[in-house]
C-alpha cells in the first residue's frame, strides 16, 4: 500500500518539478522501514518548491493510504528528514 501510494502520488508530482533527477527507495524488510533518496539538479531548485505545495501532496498521499487500508491514522510516520551534500 505504501509503495503504491508513493508511485501514484509522489512520483508523478516529483517528475513534473524542475530540477528533479530521480529517486531511489530502499526497503528494510526486518525493520519495516524505508529510506528514500531524492536527487535534484541543485539545492536552489529543490528549495524553491513551496512547503504548502509539499504539504498538499503529503496530505493526498496520506488520504490515499488511509482509504486503501480503511483506517483513520496514517501508519507510515516520517522518522527523519535530512540532506546529503556531494563531497568533491
Amino acid at each position: 500500500i505504501w509503495l503504491k501510494a508513493e508511485k501514484d502520488i509522489w512520483e508523478p508530482w516529483l517528475s513534473k518539478k524542475d530540477g528533479f533527477l530521480g529517486r531511489q527507495i530502499f526497503w528494510d524488510k526486518e525493520k519495516e522501514e524505508a529510506l528514500i533518496l531524492v536527487k535534484w539538479k541543485n539545492k536552489k531548485l529543490w528549495k524553491s518548491i513551496p512547503m504548502e505545495e509539499v504539504n498538499q501532496i503529503q496530505k493526498k498521499f496520506e488520504e490515499n493510504v488511509l482509504s486503501s487500508l480503511n483506517i483513520d491514522i496514517n501508519p507510515f510516520k516520517l522518522i527523519f528528514e535530512g540532506e546529503l551534500d556531494k563531497q568533491e
